[in-house]
């Protein structure tokens, strides 16, 4: 239960962080832009590392006729978020 508890804070927080950073002048303008840019960067793989045995199980039966097409999707546009993310967050850091 704890583990969920975790999960849920980091989600919402990651959320709310991902809202203010869509104006780069919240707070102290562009310092925390790329402060919490960063932060955020460290909250996905930690949420990545809390779901990793979903992530494992799921990459081993990617193929396999019998998992559901909602996880199949979901496994899909995770993959993408991280893509997108991951590339986001590089060029942030490149061009700061």
């Amino acid at each position: 239960m704890r583990k969920n508890y975790v999960k849920i804070v980091l989600d919402l927080l990651l959320a709310i962080t991902f809202v203010l950073l869509m104006n780069p002048r919240v707070f102290n303008g562009l310092p925390f832009h790329e402060i919490a840019g960063v932060v955020i960067g460290v909250a996905i793989v930690v949420h990545i590392g809390l779901n990793y045995r979903w992530v494992i199980n799921t990459t081993k039966k990617i193929f396999a006729p019998e998992l559901p097409r909602k996880t199949r999707f979901s496994f899909l546009l995770n993959i993408l978020l991280l893509v997108s993310m991951t590339t986001v967050i590089a060029s942030g850091i490149l061009i700061s």
